[in-house]
């Protein structure tokens, strides 16, 4: 992976994460950050650093594990719900890629397996 750079939040066993290339001028965003979600802001126009706040177009990329075990109500990861509000808020794209499974009861499956458990 040399060149490569992974994003993820440090200290916390991450299971999501994001590995950026060089000079992609992407930025790892930690206020939407977690164990299982990984945010960055790709500032895509190129008068611009990572600053999103000078007019320029900001896309959030979010890296997110959808847990099998949690039940429905924890299924989305802390932080998902603020980002979504903020994207909408800010007219922010917003691109997600996501590790789920046709297990998980979010896709209408009454019980888990019990291998998976």
């Amino acid at each position: 992976m040399q060149g490569l750079t992974p994003h993820y939040t440090k200290g916390t066993n991450p299971r999501a994460s994001i590995v950026g290339a060089p000079n992609t001028n992407v930025s790892f965003c930690p206020e939407f950050s977690g164990r299982d979600i990984c945010m960055l802001i790709w500032v895509t126009d190129t008068d611009s650093d990572t600053d999103c706040n000078n007019n320029s177009l900001c896309t959030y990329l979010a890296s997110m594990y959808l847990d099998i075990m949690s039940v429905m109500e924890d299924i989305f990861p802390l932080g998902w719900k603020e980002l979504v509000m903020h994207c909408n808020g800010s007219s922010s794209p917003l691109v997600v890629c996501a590790d789920t499974n046709t297990h998980s009861i979010l896709w209408g499956r009454r019980q888990i397996l019990v291998e998976r458990s």
